[in-house]
């Protein structure tokens, strides 16, 4: 008696080699990380972009609460130019997270080399600003959990790249 031809191919599938199966594994495992990547990096996008069209509000209420505190120093249009150059950062950053998280959906291990990049930019850029004393506004300072929590997950996606290299061939 024959097997039907599904059940048939099912089962050359589970008595595959394990190496097989180990690649089989890491490439769903990186098709899922890849899914979380993209869907992050477009929520990251869409409020970087947000955040620069909503400036002009943003701005209007600062500038209200720092002139009932009386502080002199400060400029509603400084102030809205830099929001809305972090704001089309983040929302680059956004867009490089998420064509990493499309390249590991169509299973190129060079889309965590990409996310770690951008991370790694992430962690570093405030502190430059900061180091070159271009920072006017509390958004523009580093802040050390965030560059350690960015510096923490680069390490992690390179980690990983080198660790899949020798599973999943990359083309």
């Amino acid at each position: 008696m024959r097997l039907p031809q599904a059940l048939a191919s099912k089962r050359r599938a589970d008595c595959a080699p394990p190496l097989i199966a180990d690649v089989r594994h890491q490439s769903v495992t990186l098709r899922i990380i890849g899914i979380a990547l993209l869907i992050a990096g477009v929520v990251l996008a869409s409020l970087g972009v947000f955040g620069a069209l909503r400036g002009p509000a943003s701005a209007a209420v600062a500038e209200a609460l720092l002139q009932s505190v009386e502080s002199p120093g400060f400029s509603f249009y400084s102030w809205l130019d830099r929001w809305k150059l972090w704001g089309v950062g983040i929302a680059c950053a956004g867009a490089a997270v998420s064509i990493g998280g499309i390249a590991l959906v169509l299973g190129k291990r060079w889309g965590l080399l990409v996310v770690a990049f951008t991370l790694f930019v992430a962690a570093l850029v405030p502190w430059i600003v900061q180091a070159l004393r271009l920072a006017r506004y509390p958004f523009e300072s580093a802040e050390m959990p965030e560059s350690i929590v960015c510096l923490a997950l680069s390490t992690i996606a390179v980690w990983t790249y080198f660790h899949l290299r020798t599973v999943v061939p990359d083309a």
